[in-house]
Protein backbone atom coordinates (compact mmCIF):
# COMPACT_ATOMS: atom_id res chain seq x y z
CA UNK A 1 0.00 0.00 0.00
CA UNK A 2 0.91 3.70 -0.70
CA UNK A 3 0.96 6.56 1.75
CA UNK A 4 2.08 9.56 -0.46
CA UNK A 5 3.17 11.26 2.71
CA UNK A 6 6.04 7.83 3.13
CA UNK A 7 8.67 7.30 0.98
CA UNK A 8 9.34 4.26 2.79
CA UNK A 9 5.96 2.89 1.10
CA UNK A 10 6.87 4.00 -2.17
CA UNK A 11 8.11 0.84 -4.86
CA UNK A 12 11.59 1.10 -6.01
CA UNK A 13 10.30 1.63 -9.29
CA UNK A 14 8.05 4.68 -8.41
CA UNK A 15 11.95 5.72 -6.27
CA UNK A 16 13.95 5.83 -8.97
CA UNK A 17 11.37 7.90 -11.49
CA UNK A 18 11.17 10.64 -8.55
CA UNK A 19 14.44 10.70 -7.85
CA UNK A 20 15.39 10.50 -11.51
CA UNK A 21 12.63 13.64 -12.32
CA UNK A 22 13.29 15.64 -8.81
CA UNK A 23 14.48 18.62 -10.27
CA UNK A 24 11.26 18.78 -12.75
CA UNK A 25 9.32 18.17 -9.74
CA UNK A 26 11.16 20.72 -8.01
CA UNK A 27 10.87 23.59 -10.19
CA UNK A 28 7.27 22.86 -11.52
CA UNK A 29 6.28 23.37 -7.86
CA UNK A 30 8.46 26.28 -6.98
CA UNK A 31 6.90 28.11 -9.92
CA UNK A 32 3.27 27.16 -9.35
CA UNK A 33 3.72 29.23 -5.99
CA UNK A 34 5.86 31.91 -7.41
CA UNK A 35 2.92 32.56 -10.39
CA UNK A 36 0.04 31.94 -7.68
CA UNK A 37 1.21 34.50 -5.57
CA UNK A 38 1.90 36.79 -8.08
CA UNK A 39 -1.64 36.28 -9.35
CA UNK A 40 -3.23 36.66 -5.79
CA UNK A 41 -1.03 39.71 -5.30
CA UNK A 42 -1.39 41.78 -8.77
CA UNK A 43 -2.75 44.76 -8.79
CA UNK A 44 -4.27 45.70 -11.18
CA UNK A 45 -6.11 42.18 -11.82
CA UNK A 46 -3.70 39.78 -13.83
CA UNK A 47 -4.57 36.27 -14.98
CA UNK A 48 -2.68 33.22 -13.97
CA UNK A 49 0.23 32.83 -15.69
CA UNK A 50 0.83 29.37 -17.22
CA UNK A 51 3.26 27.06 -15.43
CA UNK A 52 6.33 26.52 -18.15
CA UNK A 53 7.11 23.21 -16.53
CA UNK A 54 3.74 21.82 -17.13
CA UNK A 55 3.73 20.22 -20.24
CA UNK A 56 7.26 18.26 -18.62
CA UNK A 57 5.06 17.85 -15.59
CA UNK A 58 2.05 16.27 -17.07
CA UNK A 59 3.76 14.42 -18.95
CA UNK A 60 5.92 13.05 -16.48
CA UNK A 61 2.55 12.11 -14.19
CA UNK A 62 0.32 10.86 -17.03
CA UNK A 63 2.46 9.18 -19.61
CA UNK A 64 4.95 7.75 -16.93
CA UNK A 65 4.24 7.23 -13.24
CA UNK A 66 -0.06 6.95 -13.82
CA UNK A 67 0.20 3.92 -15.88
CA UNK A 68 2.08 2.16 -12.58
CA UNK A 69 -0.08 3.65 -10.16
CA UNK A 70 -3.34 2.54 -12.31
CA UNK A 71 -2.69 -0.86 -10.56
CA UNK A 72 -0.75 0.04 -7.23
CA UNK A 73 -3.06 0.47 -3.86
CA UNK A 74 -2.90 3.67 -2.63
CA UNK A 75 -4.42 5.13 0.72
CA UNK A 76 -6.96 7.66 0.23
CA UNK A 77 -9.26 9.63 2.49
CA UNK A 78 -12.80 10.88 1.56
CA UNK A 79 -14.31 13.48 3.94
CA UNK A 80 -18.32 13.63 4.67
CA UNK A 81 -21.00 13.72 7.22
CA UNK A 82 -23.13 10.28 7.03
CA UNK A 83 -25.68 9.31 8.98
CA UNK A 84 -25.12 5.65 11.24
CA UNK A 85 -26.82 3.88 8.42
CA UNK A 86 -24.27 5.19 5.39
CA UNK A 87 -21.62 4.58 7.03
CA UNK A 88 -23.16 0.86 7.53
CA UNK A 89 -24.14 0.62 4.09
CA UNK A 90 -20.48 2.28 3.28
CA UNK A 91 -18.64 -0.41 5.17
CA UNK A 92 -20.82 -3.27 2.75
CA UNK A 93 -19.94 -1.38 -0.86
CA UNK A 94 -18.74 1.96 -1.76
CA UNK A 95 -20.76 3.49 -4.08
CA UNK A 96 -20.18 6.28 -6.12
CA UNK A 97 -21.80 9.62 -6.74
CA UNK A 98 -24.44 9.98 -9.18
CA UNK A 99 -28.11 11.70 -8.87
CA UNK A 100 -29.92 8.95 -8.71
CA UNK A 101 -27.86 7.68 -5.23
CA UNK A 102 -28.26 11.29 -4.03
CA UNK A 103 -31.92 10.99 -4.37
CA UNK A 104 -31.86 7.31 -2.37
CA UNK A 105 -30.17 8.77 0.09
CA UNK A 106 -32.32 11.82 0.53
CA UNK A 107 -35.45 9.30 0.19
CA UNK A 108 -33.66 7.50 2.83
CA UNK A 109 -33.70 9.91 5.00
CA UNK A 110 -37.36 10.81 4.86
CA UNK A 111 -37.95 7.09 5.48
CA UNK A 112 -36.11 7.60 9.10
CA UNK A 113 -37.56 11.07 9.71
CA UNK A 114 -34.47 12.82 9.29
CA UNK A 115 -36.10 15.02 6.27
CA UNK A 116 -39.38 16.20 5.65
CA UNK A 117 -40.76 15.69 2.03
CA UNK A 118 -40.67 19.27 1.53
CA UNK A 119 -36.65 19.42 2.54
CA UNK A 120 -35.92 16.46 0.69
CA UNK A 121 -37.59 17.83 -2.45
CA UNK A 122 -35.48 21.54 -1.69
CA UNK A 123 -32.02 19.68 -1.33
CA UNK A 124 -32.64 17.43 -4.44
CA UNK A 125 -33.73 20.58 -6.58
CA UNK A 126 -31.10 22.63 -5.69
CA UNK A 127 -27.95 19.83 -5.66
CA UNK A 128 -25.29 21.03 -8.59
CA UNK A 129 -25.32 17.65 -10.39
CA UNK A 130 -28.30 18.89 -11.96
CA UNK A 131 -25.83 21.42 -13.85
CA UNK A 132 -22.55 19.36 -13.44
CA UNK A 133 -23.64 15.78 -14.05
CA UNK A 134 -20.41 15.17 -15.82
CA UNK A 135 -18.29 16.24 -13.53
CA UNK A 136 -19.75 14.80 -10.79
CA UNK A 137 -20.92 11.32 -11.88
CA UNK A 138 -19.13 7.87 -11.02
CA UNK A 139 -16.69 10.04 -8.75
CA UNK A 140 -15.38 9.92 -5.44
CA UNK A 141 -13.41 12.87 -4.05
CA UNK A 142 -10.56 12.03 -2.00
CA UNK A 143 -7.14 13.51 -0.71
CA UNK A 144 -4.13 11.18 -0.54
CA UNK A 145 -2.77 13.47 2.79
CA UNK A 146 -4.70 13.10 5.79
CA UNK A 147 -5.97 15.84 7.58
CA UNK A 148 -7.40 16.94 10.82
CA UNK A 149 -10.96 17.36 10.69
CA UNK A 150 -10.72 20.92 12.25
CA UNK A 151 -8.35 21.60 8.66
CA UNK A 152 -9.80 24.29 6.94
CA UNK A 153 -10.53 22.44 3.87
CA UNK A 154 -12.14 19.63 5.86
CA UNK A 155 -14.45 21.74 8.01
CA UNK A 156 -17.05 22.53 5.22
CA UNK A 157 -17.50 18.68 4.66
CA UNK A 158 -18.05 17.75 7.50
CA UNK A 159 -20.77 20.70 8.16
CA UNK A 160 -23.62 19.54 6.92
CA UNK A 161 -24.84 16.03 6.23
CA UNK A 162 -24.37 14.54 2.28
CA UNK A 163 -21.29 15.97 1.01
CA UNK A 164 -20.90 18.54 -1.58
CA UNK A 165 -23.37 17.18 -4.16
CA UNK A 166 -25.94 17.44 -1.44
CA UNK A 167 -25.37 20.92 -0.13
CA UNK A 168 -23.10 23.34 -2.18
CA UNK A 169 -25.35 25.48 -3.48
CA UNK A 170 -28.18 25.35 -1.23
CA UNK A 171 -29.72 28.71 -0.26
CA UNK A 172 -29.74 29.99 3.35
CA UNK A 173 -33.09 27.72 4.25
CA UNK A 174 -31.51 24.86 2.09
CA UNK A 175 -28.20 25.00 4.38
CA UNK A 176 -30.50 25.23 7.75
CA UNK A 177 -32.19 21.89 6.45
CA UNK A 178 -28.91 20.15 5.85
CA UNK A 179 -27.62 21.40 9.34
CA UNK A 180 -30.83 21.03 11.44
CA UNK A 181 -30.54 19.04 14.97
CA UNK A 182 -32.18 16.19 13.73
CA UNK A 183 -29.13 14.76 11.44
CA UNK A 184 -26.68 15.22 14.59
CA UNK A 185 -26.53 11.17 14.48
CA UNK A 186 -23.11 11.28 11.87
CA UNK A 187 -20.02 9.50 11.59
CA UNK A 188 -16.75 10.52 9.83
CA UNK A 189 -15.02 7.55 8.12
CA UNK A 190 -11.44 8.06 6.64
CA UNK A 191 -11.40 5.23 4.10
CA UNK A 192 -8.36 3.44 1.91
CA UNK A 193 -9.22 2.73 -1.56
CA UNK A 194 -7.33 -0.48 -3.14
CA UNK A 195 -7.34 -0.11 -7.03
Amino acid sequence: MIDSWNPKTFSPEISTILSDHSELIRNYYEEDSKLMDEHLNSSPYQSLKPNRFYSAYAELREQILSPILEYSRVRVWHYTRLTDGEVDSMCQKLVLSSLDFLKSRIENLVADKLLTREEAETIYAESPFHSQHKGRTGRMWTTNIPRHPCYGGVVPLLESWGGESAYFWLSSSGDTILNSAKLSMVSLELWYVDR
